[in-house]
């Protein structure tokens, strides 16, 4: 099933203003990725830099401050997030790019293309690393972070609702035209009190388009109950975050 872009760029406009104190996973994901952009990145890497799917700039700030490029493009599907993102970005070698990165023509070549939670939300991830060839110079970087199989798989189990997730196996294959440096698997939890909890924290941080925006009152009480039966576990509930990491050279 396609995904829908209009519908993501609606949510995640509309969590511009309460992602950043909801988004605690995404926060030490992109703590994670910066750590081993770090350990593998070269003084090349970091001359012209494009990131997708910037958000509010959590991770952008550190890849900038970290890599110090001579240019840096940022991009959201989200005109609010990219607003935010540039408020805390305001130097002269940072430009915005707004746009759904899926689709875009990017006119120019990058040293790295990095993207942090991001492309999940694409429908042809293959196709999108196919194009990172056309854009990446030669040696060039690309560093993602992403979500695997068991991602949310509770919310899955209840509302049979979910983003098409890859595993390790699947990225490897995807990646064949490049060099892979590192690729890593990491699972989180998170939990909460209720499973209307659980539905806040979806919405405050843009990911309730998964199951298609509002569920309506009996959907939320049918989702609240039975999550509550398959997953309560001493007056709390889990949320499952499955987290890929991966960095890889266009050969």
């Amino acid at each position: 099933m396609e995904i829908d872009k209009t519908l993501v760029e609606r949510q995640f406009s509309r969590a511009a203003c309460t992602y950043d104190k909801n988004a605690v996973i995404q926060h030490g994901i992109a703590e994670n990725l910066m750590k081993l952009i770090r350990m593998n990145a070269g003084k090349g890497d970091s001359r012209r830099i494009m990131e997708l799917g910037a958000g509010t700039g959590y991770f952008s700030r550190m890849l900038y401050e970290e890599m110090k490029p001579e240019q840096m493009y940022v991009n959201d599907i989200s005109s609010e997030m990219l607003n935010v993102c540039m408020s805390s970005l305001r130097y002269g070698n940072v430009q915005a790019v707004a746009g759904d990165a899926e689709m875009m023509d990017f006119p120019f070549q990058v040293d790295m293309i990095a993207s942090c939670s991001v492309i999940q939300w694409f429908n042809d991830q293959q196709t999108h690393f196919d194009l990172c060839q056309d854009v990446l110079d030669d040696g060039g970087l690309l560093a993602f972070a992403t979500f695997g199989p068991d991602n949310m798989k509770e919310v899955r189990a209840v509302s049979g609702k979910g983003l098409k997730y890859y595993s390790l196996n699947d990225y490897c294959g995807m990646l064949s035209e490049y060099e892979v440096v590192c690729m890593q698997n990491e699972k989180y939890e998170l939990h909460f009190d209720t499973p209307a909890d659980v539905l806040r924290h979806m919405k405050n941080t843009g990911v309730n388009s998964i199951s298609g925006g509002g569920l309506g009152m009996k959907g939320i009480h049918d989702f609240c109950r039975l999550y509550e039966d398959c997953f309560g576990h001493d007056g709390r509930v889990p949320l499952t975050y499955d987290v890929i990491y991966c960095l890889a050279r266009k050969k």
